[in-house]
């Protein structure tokens, strides 16, 4: 979390509980988060290295993907959505296409702000 944020305690406590939250998810699809803690003040998130782009930085660079590259991040996505409830949040930033095994797996890595 970026220092000028935590300043404000209901928004570092907002911060810790999420990440807490997502720490306990498992699934291929969610980004793994290590620890969660604070420092001098200010709460991290320690989580899995992910190698490749955002969903996002992926569109701006191929706007139009083929059907099957779309199908296969659409799956991947809804893989990682947690029964049928959809974040408010949710957004081409949160979505990481990552080949940690060079699959391309779509990873879900939404973090509090």
């Amino acid at each position: 979390m970026h220092p000028i944020y935590s300043e404000r305690e209901e928004s570092a406590a907002r911060f810790v509980r999420e990440a807490q939250a997502a720490a306990a998810v498992r699934s291929d699809h969610i980004v793994t988060i290590f620890q969660v803690g604070w420092v001098e003040g200010t709460p991290y998130i320690a989580q899995e290295l992910l190698e490749g782009e955002t969903l996002a930085k992926r569109l701006r660079r191929q706007p139009r993907p083929t059907l099957g590259e779309s199908l296969g991040i659409a799956g991947d996505i809804a893989k990682g959505l947690p029964g049928k409830v959809i974040d408010p949040a949710f957004a081409p930033d949160g979505q990481h296409l990552a080949s940690a095994n060079g699959n391309g797996t779509v990873y879900i890595c939404r973090l509090p702000k």
